[in-house]
This record gives C-alpha cells, sequence and structure tokens, in this order.
C-alpha cells in the first residue's frame, strides 16, 4: 500500500511538472500571436502610407513584396537553417532528387495560389 502512494504521489508530481511546462509554452504562443498582430498591423499601415504617397499599383506592390519575402527567406533558410538545426539542407537535397512526387508538390505547391 505504501509503495502505491508513492507511485500516485510520483506521477501526480510528474503531471505538475507537465502541466507547468505547457503553461509555459502557452503564454509563449499568446505572446508570439500579440506580437505578430502587432506587426501585421504596423505592416499594413507602412503599406498604406506608401500606397498613398505613391502612384505605384498594388498588384506590382504585392509582387514585390512577395518576391522580397521569398528571396529573404530562401536566403535565412540556406544560411542560418542549418546551424540551427531547423532543417538539414545536406539531406534534403538528395530527397528531394531521389523523390519525384516531393519534387513535384515543392515546386508545384505555390502555382495553387496563383
Amino acid at each position: 500500500a505504501n509503495n502505491s502512494k508513492h507511485q500516485q504521489s510520483t506521477s501526480d508530481d510528474d503531471k505538475d511538472a507537465k502541466m507547468h511546462v505547457k503553461a509555459e509554452d502557452v503564454m509563449i504562443g499568446v505572446v508570439l500571436i500579440i506580437l505578430q498582430s502587432v506587426l501585421s498591423v504596423l505592416q499594413d499601415i507602412g503599406e498604406e502610407i506608401f500606397m498613398q504617397a505613391t502612384d505605384f499599383p498594388a498588384t506590382m506592390m504585392l509582387g514585390m513584396e512577395g518576391s522580397y519575402g521569398f528571396v529573404i527567406g530562401l536566403i535565412i533558410y540556406c544560411t542560418v537553417g542549418n546551424r540551427l538545426k531547423v532543417e538539414d539542407i545536406d539531406s534534403t537535397m538528395p530527397m528531394l532528387n531521389t523523390n519525384t512526387q516531393l519534387r513535384w508538390w515543392l515546386f508545384g505547391l505555390p502555382f495553387l495560389f496563383l
């Protein structure tokens, strides 16, 4: 009986530890969502100010914004992704070379949004 009480208290401690980690994860998630919302509003305001100050077509600005985001994202992916262990680029390229279905999915996906 004493052993089962010890196991129960240990499992209760484990549950408390897991709850603590989950609370921290939730807090990080909430902070990231709020930060993203603020940055999105600032971006929209900046775009509106730019659009009113110039005679720039909206579709050209949208295309340039997408191209800029793609290029910057690709640069970050290729330079920092491997160091931060976000992506193993050395294994990604051979995987793309051998898996035709994955290659079509990767390069064809952007055309779904045209």
